[in-house]
């Protein structure tokens, strides 16, 4: 009988022990993966429910926020009491922070750790919202729109949508419903933002309270008519019977005339307010401009050309108009106009001037026949008490009066850097939530 030789078995014993100790490599190779993928699922788990938390957190200290009441100085009180305490809001674990010269907006911060995951999550709020947030605004007559793709509309009486597939990028609200004409109905309406056909009234507020951020040469104390020509950074201000001047931009940004300006024209590099306590002419083409001159948009007197923002304007520019009475679209302006203002009538109408409807905005009473313009184009928000016309259409669509083509573009910008001191009412205003970690 034969015998394996020592060295047979030797090597026999040294693959044997060669292949343990790979398998058992392989084996902790598996485990440490394993391990490493069953760690990393629950990082994500604790991560996902980290965000839950901190939002839960957000979502408490803003409904504390939205129920607030207001002091007599019109301030959240929520806002007024706890921010840069380093103290969360009661009952959450958020904190608040003034963010220095940001024009009243806060920093709200919510943290939240689940196992080894922490999640911080940021929310920008401002106890105050701004009447620039709305493309278009009406406080007592309703609003009839084909669509607008982008600002918040918002009216005291009802909206009525005319045309199939109007589309509405921003909030849409009226105290009085929807009614829909020419085809529009529900299901061919497009509506991306919050909806709410039952909401309730916003006051517009008086504008006499703006009187005290001018001083000087920007308050004109008389009824006296101003005429107001815009210079980029500058601006020429004629008083009938009174002084005249070019003067540069108010430091505080608002020129406050108690009579009717009754010529505005021009260009503007910076930021301006212009109150009147009766009613603004706009006599001429109003354009945002920046330090090489630069306009904001392009194509704004070629109708026939896109009314696109301009890649090269490098400008910050806004322009407010607040009257007490109208905003008129004088018969004076370019056959193509451009006008970018955030503009806020008390008691009047934006658009084109010589028209009057009956109390309610639902029938034209009176009209300029001689009012022949080609085409506006708008960049900027309207607010005003009474519906906004610039054309007026006979029973077979024939634009009779006023502009032949008109072009509404909502400045988004204006939503978070309103003009200055520009009207605002006790709503908290949210933007801008990220997630920091």
């Amino acid at each position: 009988m034969k015998r394996k030789s020592t060295r047979q078995a030797g090597n026999a014993l040294v693959v044997i022990m060669f292949v343990v100790v790979l398998v058992t490599g392989l084996m902790f190779i598996f485990l440490q993966q394993t391990t490493a993928g069953f760690k990393s699922q629950r990082f994500q788990r604790d991560s996902l429910q980290a965000l839950w938390q901190a939002n839960a957190q957000m979502q408490l200290a803003m409904n504390m926020i939205n129920t607030s009441t207001y002091d007599a100085n019109g301030q959240n009180q929520v806002l007024l009491q706890n921010a840069n305490t380093g103290i969360p809001i009661s009952g959450t674990n958020v904190t608040l922070t003034l963010i220095a010269g940001s024009n009243g907006w806060y920093e709200m911060r919510a943290t939240a750790t689940v196992g080894s995951a922490t999640k911080i999550i940021r929310q920008l709020v401002r106890g105050r919202d701004t009447f620039s947030r709305f493309g278009i605004f009406t406080g007592n007559n309703p609003v009839g729109l084909g669509d607008l793709t982008v600002g918040d509309v918002h009216t005291n009486r009802w909206l009525e949508i005319y045309f199939p597939n109007a589309t509405f990028n921003g909030n849409v609200s009226a105290v009085q419903g929807f009614r829909w004409y020419i085809g529009a109905a529900p299901g061919n309406t497009h509506f991306m933002g919050l909806v709410n056909p039952s909401a309730s009234v916003i006051t517009m507020p008086t504008i006499q309270n703006m009187q005290s951020y001018a001083s000087g040469v920007y308050y004109q104390s008389s009824t006296n008519n101003v005429q107001i020509t815009l210079l980029g950074n500058r601006v020429q201000i004629n008083v009938t019977g009174g002084s005249s001047g070019n003067y540069a931009l108010p430091a505080d940004g608002v020129i406050y005339v108690k009579g009717n300006v009754t010529q505005l024209s021009g260009t503007l590099n910076g930021r301006l307010t212009i109150v009147s306590e009766q009613a603004i002419n706009i006599t001429g083409t109003v354009m945002y401009i920046d330090g090489n001159s630069n306009s904001a948009y392009l194509n704004g007197d070629r109708s026939n050309q896109p009314f696109v923002p301009n890649p090269q304007y490098t400008g910050n520019s806004s322009l407010g108009l607040a009257a007490n009475g109208h905003i008129n679209i004088t018969s004076s302006v370019p056959n193509y106009v451009e006008i970018d203002a955030v503009m806020y009538s008390k008691t009047g109408h934006i658009g084109m001037a010589g028209y009057t409807m009956n109390a309610d905005g639902t029938a034209l009473t009176s009209y300029d026949s001689s009012f022949h313009k080609s085409g506006v184009r708008y960049l900027g928000s309207m607010t005003s008490y009474l519906r906004p016309v610039d054309q007026i259409v006979n029973g077979s669509g024939t634009v009779i009066s006023g502009f032949t083509t008109s072009l509404f573009t909502y400045d988004s910008a204006s939503f978070l850097e309103p003009p200055p001191y520009f009207l605002t009412f006790a709503r908290p205003q949210y933007s801008g939530w990220e997630v920091l970690q």
